[in-house]
């Protein structure tokens, strides 16, 4: 499979469903407060787009916004919607069925670090992307995620070099997985990216509010040992050229 393993997702997709939405965890907040508003403020007026979200998860990109129309995927099917501009599909985002030129905006959220081709999903949201259209990528910074931890006093110690390599049986938050990750420097992001003839746009980091967090998060989530020394999320818009 081009993202991990379909069965390793079939698994963990409930249990990825209520860790995100569960307050007592802080990836309910981490997303709500980092994630989203940069997604929303990237992706900007939607309203005449035809708009994919590649990748969907549990589907919140279509909770927040409404465009003109537009579609969902993932290898895990996704909840058929009661609305007819949205259609929802079980789809590999490196094996993609939709047609050439389909869609004005392709957005890719948090999907890529699990995926093994990754000229291939650049390559596939190129293909079905109109002319003059974008691509909107999140990850997690690969900083915060696998070179290093959190230290009890919010520094950031680094136990590994930012290097390309799969990691089998990675846990997140302790409790969804086993998964498959595939740790990448930023730079290969960007290669294949440019190799599927994208063009790079705009970048941008999310560090996380070290004082809001605490106030929000207070005597009520199981991990707390963050930091806002390294990023926790970054973000990169590419363009298709008429």
């Amino acid at each position: 499979m081009a993202i991990g393993n379909k069965q390793q997702w079939q698994d963990a997709f409930e249990a990825y469903k209520a860790l995100i939405h569960d307050p007592r965890y802080d990836s309910e907040y981490l997303r709500r407060t980092g994630l989203v508003p940069h997604m929303i403020e990237l992706i900007g007026d939607m309203r005449r787009l035809q708009v994919l979200d590649a990748g969907c998860g549990t589907g919140w990109l279509f909770d927040a916004i409404t465009p003109l129309g537009g579609c969902e995927c993932d290898v895990v099917p996704p909840v058929r919607r009661n609305n007819s501009r949205i259609r929802s599909h079980c789809q590999d985002v490196c094996r993609l069925t939709y047609d050439d030129d389909s869609f004005d905006l392709v957005v890719s959220s948090l999907v890529l670090m699990w995926v093994d081709d990754l000229y291939g999903a650049f390559r596939e949201a190129y293909r079905v992307t109109r002319p003059g259209g974008r691509l909107i990528v999140s990850l997690m910074h690969p900083y915060f995620h696998t070179n290093g931890h959190v230290l009890h006093n919010g520094s950031f110690l680094i136990d590994q070099s930012v290097g390309s390599r799969e990691e089998r049986n990675v846990m997140i938050s302790g409790i969804v997985g086993p998964l498959t990750y595939y740790s990448r420097p930023l730079v290969d992001y960007y290669n294949a990216a440019l190799q599927a003839r994208w063009r790079l746009v705009g970048f941008r980091d999310h560090f996380i509010d070290m004082e809001r967090y605490r106030i929000e998060t207070v005597d009520r989530v199981k991990f707390t040992h963050r930091t806002d020394k390294i990023p926790l999320f970054t973000f990169f818009v590419c363009g298709k050229d008429t």
